[in-house]
Order: structure tokens, then sequence, then C-alpha cells
């Protein structure tokens, strides 16, 4: 496995090169002892492809963390760094996984990251870890850490009315699909740094500082086209303090939604949601708008970690009757 990913260097170095480029275009702002990074546009990386993004959380020079695609996504550290994961990792039947990786979990935001987990669901399947060794013969890739966890895998579906060439027989053949936690979701990946007090390779450690991610990845209908986007990072300055995972960005896709006329003359605009973000109902009596907003803002909260929901809003009668034909939409605040 390291002898392939040997091989690999090369190309993801001139990849960390450019998003290391990326990055300095970034906006760095802080908000009491909460420093944030936004990227616009989001750094991404397929994960049927090659790519790198190193995280630099606190922009001092030193890479805590590593995002690699080769076949799979991968976060790669040093052992004193950690990342959240979900266990136990639950796959559809027939598909052939790794169960005793470490595989990171999707938080939604509202999430408060500290030595312990706290919201306003159940996280008991979430826990810190470093994640596993580097498996296989080889050098290490310099500067990436020789711990991993996975964020997207490859895994083997069977699916039937494959037609060989010769003989015309139909046989179902394994297919590779994207398996893991962050797929067709938005929220946060939550992370845990220390800086070596005397240097690399030190066991002298600092007190650990907690963050997180804000990624995306929206489902698509060609699961080898997936893509991670990285829309921004944020920690705590205070080593040791919680830090509150809120959106840094809003992704750039129109909002899908439906519409029904109520019984009593009203309406209901419902839409699948990112919890904890924050949306509103908007009315236009023309096409190109301009659009007034209508009823209070909407957070959707989590049902189950930072899987979407299903959101909706009431329209009163008063407030949805008009001599004139009304545009209606939904807009993300943040």
């Amino acid at each position: 496995m390291k002898n392939k990913f040997s091989k690999l260097y090369s190309k993801r170095r001139l990849a960390s090169a450019f998003l290391c480029v990326a990055s300095l275009f970034s906006t760095s702002t802080t908000q009491a002892e909460v420093r944030c990074t936004r990227f616009d546009p989001p750094l991404s990386v397929q994960w049927n492809s090659f790519g790198c993004i190193p995280l630099d959380i606190d922009l001092d020079g030193r890479r805590d963390f590593t995002f690699s695609a080769a076949g799979s996504i991968k976060c790669f550290m040093e052992a004193h760094n950690a990342v959240v994961i979900q266990s136990p990792v639950l796959y559809p039947t027939g598909t052939d996984m790794d169960s005793d990786a470490a595989w990171m979990g999707a938080l939604p935001f509202g999430t408060s990251i500290g030595k312990e987990l706290s919201c306003t669901v159940e996280l008991s399947g979430y826990s810190w870890s470093s994640g596993t060794v580097v498996s296989g013969e080889g050098p290490q890739i310099p500067g990436m850490g020789d711990h991993e966890s996975i964020l997207v895998g490859s895994g083997f579906s069977q699916t039937p009315g494959f037609i060989l060439p010769r003989g015309g027989v139909s046989i179902p053949l394994p297919v590779h699909n994207p398996k893991g936690n962050i797929l067709g979701k938005e929220g946060v990946l939550a992370l845990q740094f220390s800086a070596p007090l005397s240097g690399e390779g030190t066991s002298d450690i600092s007190s650990p500082h907690f963050g997180y991610v804000h990624f995306d990845f929206p489902n698509t209908d060609n699961p080898r086209t997936g893509t991670l986007r990285i829309l921004g990072w944020a920690y705590e300055t205070e080593a040791d303090k919680p830090i509150v995972a809120e959106p840094l960005a809003i992704p750039s896709m129109k909002i899908q939604f439906s519409i029904q006329k109520l019984e009593d003359g009203g309406l209901e605009l419902s839409w699948l949601a990112t919890p904890g973000a924050t949306y509103q109902a908007e009315r236009s009596f023309h096409p190109e708008g301009p659009f007034e907003k209508v009823g209070e803002e909407i957070v959707p909260l989590p049902t189950s970690g930072a899987k979407p929901v299903q959101e909706k809003v009431i329209i009163s009668k008063e407030e949805s009757q008009s001599s004139q034909t009304s545009f209606w939409r939904i807009v993300r605040l943040k």
C-alpha cells in the first residue's frame, strides 16, 4: 500500500502545492477566541481521482491534517492529533467494507466540540480517534502523518445484467461505489490538534485545540464523480476550550422546494434542509424580483447526525392571498 502511495506522491505534491497557494487567498477573521478561514470558491477533491488538501488550521506554517484522494479520500495526521469518527459503521448488505477502519463522522452545525461532544441529537456513536496506523511497505509520505482515517472509501455492490463479450451470458459483477458517513451531507468534521513543543518527532506535546472543517459532499447521479468540498475551517485559540460549530459559508446551489395549497387557503413550502443552517421564505410579484421576506427565519434541528431533514414552512391565508400572481422561493441566509 505504501509503495502505491509513494508512486502517487509526485502527483499529490503538485496538487498540494496548488492548494497551499489557494489557502493564501482565504480570509481569516477573529470573533472572540474563534478564528476562521473561509474559501471562495471552496477547495475540492474528487473521491475517485488524485488530489490533496493540506490543512494548516492555525496558519502557523505546519500542516495539521491532510485530506488525500487516490481511489478513496483519507485524512492523514500524526498520532498526537485526532478526529471524530463514527462507530460502528453500518453498510448495506452485500458490501465489502473494512469494519475495523476509523471512518470520520459528519456532525451537524450547533455541535459543541471539545473533550466531550454535545448536541441536540444523540452522539453516542461518535468518538475521538487518532485513526489507524498507515500499513504496508515503503517509506512514509513526508509531512502527511503516519495515522489515517477514512472519509470516503470504495465499497463493492453487485449489479446484474452485465453481458460478457463472448457467449452472451448475463452475470452479476462487482461494481465500485463510494461509502462513508459524509456522503450526501453538509456539516462539520471535528478536529483536535496539538503542536510539538520541541520540534518534530518529540513526545512533548502542547495542550490540544479544538476546531472543525465545514464540508459539503452533495449527492450525485454518478457515484464516481462525488466531490468533497471544503468551505472553510475554524478553531478555538484557547487550549482545551470547546468550540460550537457554525456554518462558515453557503454552498452555491439552488434550493429545490415543493409548494402545496392547504384547505384553509394557506400554503405549505417544503424542502430538504441542512440541520443548523438558516433559511427564509420570500415572495415576489415578478419572477425576477424584488423578493420580500415572509414569516420568521427557520433553523432546522438535526434528527440524526448531519443527515438532511425535511423542513417546511406554513404561509397563512392572509400572507399568501393577493390579487397578483405570487412567486415564492426559499433562500439560505447562513
